[in-house]
């Protein structure tokens, strides 16, 4: 369900979000969600490819946090520049994911 909420957003960045809409074909309020969106899973990959990198998750838990395949984590890694090896511990945890 949505719920409606009000924010104050500087003119000039509204104006950028005013151009994605009109280049994007859709209203104001649905670029808005779809940046929310997109902006609010690009932090959830940063906050778990960092735990991965400091050890605080593997590799198999970074697949089930953002709902990959084992076989999807080492492009991500690769799309994110994390030179971190993937131990073979690590592999095997992600593989057998359900």
């Amino acid at each position: 369900m949505s719920k409606p909420t009000t924010i104050r957003v500087p003119e000039e960045l509204l104006n950028e979000v005013d151009e994605q809409a009109r280049r994007s074909g859709r209203g104001r309020a649905a670029t808005l969600r779809h940046l929310l969106q997109r902006g609010l899973r690009e932090e959830k990959i940063a906050a778990a490819l960092a735990d991965y990198e400091a050890g605080r998750l593997s590799g198999g838990r970074v697949c089930r946090l953002l709902d990959l395949t084992p076989l999807e984590f080492p492009d991500l890694l690769k799309s994110h520049h994390v030179r971190r090896s993937v131990a073979l511990e690590d592999w095997l945890d992600s593989a057998t994911l359900p």
